[in-house]
């Protein structure tokens, strides 16, 4: 811990404070009506504008302007997504890559065309911070794909059954890109501990008006996929997460004004083994019919997406009403309520040792004066908010308060942006035996929690296997199970 910095508080007054200091000034008598009405029309309109900001419908949005390009993105050609979605998640197994034939060597030819791109047509990839943008790529391909038409699915060549996927890249293209994406996707995961691969199957190809020619091109469904190798030589395989398949969110919402609402897949847990994803697909096709223009084709990909932002969004939309009733959020929104920069003076005036001695408190690690000082704040109800640069002590005293909530019969939710934020107040809780009370929601990376973990189940002893879609059944049951026990 590093002593001699500062933090800053920022204070609302306490419940009893507040009261006090209402009852000492003068009260002017209005109508109910007259304060709630205003209160309900702000707080409505702020939900909103953070709904906006949280939700990309334009073109920038990689979700609803997808573009090939052969860095960030491996596309899968001649084959099926109803099948690729049989095998990937009905059926749980592995799927390979299989790259495109090397390019015959034409001597001279060859060596003349094969002379580096001049400095203005250099290869330049750039991808948004959040993985949600736009792919920008000066060689961008158009997609191999056709227009998605139903079929029999006993008539099909074996390429389209087996276990490997098709691409248009050379060996070293498709490994390199293929490495690109599980670095930056393994990434995503280490940093914020969510996972942005995602396989896309079936396009929509669509206009913003009717006659307008600039074609735009979104994913329809949006598998969670894991990338792995056993070695540097090996090549790539493609597997299912425990994640559950999507339908493309941000373009679910930008269809919503235009009347077109897109079908939803089976509930995982009662999805048949012999489901086809054509049903899906032609539900989508009659849902468009009346768009000129439009079509749905049968593109494969494999790219980085994200939609933390969304889900923010659907939080906001969902729970509205209680937003709109509690009462911090009415302070915010209003700027109500009394609030002081810094420890009120009860808080700073207070003898520690006198009336917070060690003996008194459930601290699990160090604190020096400031950070007793807060706990003791959030112990008598005040509001608080703390900031500081690194090596304040954060950390440090979040783990006490934490511990303080606990030793109350209190619950408390944790949340921070970065994975490492949330693994190092983890560690402290573990090592002062508090681990068996922590739970994780929310995150694709599990952290190593001091008990059973689920993925003993995916091969169990004595060769036998687990159907795909029994240990996701078994995986919602255990997660229900630990909610359960954890209010218990």
């Amino acid at each position: 811990m590093v002593h001699g910095r500062s933090s800053s508080f920022l204070t609302s007054l306490s419940p009893e404070e507040q009261a006090e200091r209402e009852h000492s000034q003068p009260r002017t008598t209005i109508t109910a009506d007259l304060v709630n009405r205003p209160m309900a029309e702000r707080i409505a309109a702020s939900v909103e504008n953070w709904q906006q900001k949280l939700l990309d419908l334009t073109k920038r949005n990689r979700a609803l302007n997808f573009r090939m390009n052969k860095v960030s993105t491996v596309e899968i050609v001649d084959e099926h997504s109803a099948e690729v979605f049989r095998q990937l998640y009905i059926r749980g197994e592995a799927m390979q890559f299989k790259a495109a034939p090397e390019p015959e060597d034409h001597g001279d030819a060859t060596a003349e065309h094969s002379e580096p791109p001049a400095d203005g047509a250099a290869l330049t990839t750039a991808i948004d911070p959040d993985l949600s943008g736009t792919a920008v790529d000066e060689d961008e391909e158009a997609p191999l794909s056709q227009d998605f038409a139903p079929y029999d699915p006993t008539t099909l060549d074996d390429r389209h059954t087996d276990e490997w996927l098709q691409t248009a890249a050379t060996p070293e293209v498709l490994d390199k890109s293929l490495r690109r994406l599980d670095e930056q996707a393994r990434s995503t995961i280490e940093e914020q501990g969510v996972n942005t691969l995602l396989l896309t199957l079936g396009m929509l190809h669509y206009t913003e008006s009717n006659d307008s020619e600039q074609i735009y091109q979104a994913p329809l469904l949006l598998l969670p996929v894991e990338l792995s190798r056993k070695s540097a030589r090996t090549g790539y395989q493609i597997r299912a997460t425990d994640e559950d398949p999507i339908m493309n969110p941000a373009l679910a919402e930008y269809l919503k004004p235009l009347g077109i609402t897109l079908p939803l897949l089976p509930d995982a847990n009662a999805m048949p083994e012999d489901y086809d994803l054509q049903q899906l697909f032609t539900a989508v096709s009659q849902a468009i019919s009346g768009k000129k223009g439009w079509t749905i084709k049968t593109t494969i990909a494999l790219g980085l997406f994200s939609f933390q932002k969304f889900v923010m969004y659907k939080d906001l939309e969902t729970n509205a009403q209680s937003l709109a009733t509690h009462r911090l959020i009415q302070q915010l929104i209003t700027r109500s309520g009394n609030h002081i920069v810094g420890l009120p003076t009860a808080i700073r005036s207070l003898d520690l040792d006198q009336e917070y001695p060690p003996e008194a408190t459930f601290q699990v690690v160090d604190a020096d004066s400031s950070q007793l000082r807060a706990i003791v704040a959030c112990a008598k109800a005040y509001d608080l908010v703390i900031e500081g640069p690194p090596g304040t002590g954060k950390s440090q005293t979040i783990t006490n308060l934490i511990a303080q909530a606990l030793a109350a019969g209190k619950s408390v939710l944790f949340v921070a942006e970065k994975m490492a934020a949330l693994e190092v107040v983890y560690n402290r809780l573990v090592q002062a035996s508090l681990g068996s009370y922590i739970r994780q929601y929310g995150t694709s990376r599990i952290l190593p929690l001091p008990q059973p973990r689920l993925a003993s189940l995916r091969n169990i002893p004595g060769g036998m296997q687990l159907r795909h879609s029994t240990r996701r059944t078994i995986s919602k049951r255990y997660a229900s199970l630990r909610r359960t026990c954890s209010t218990a």
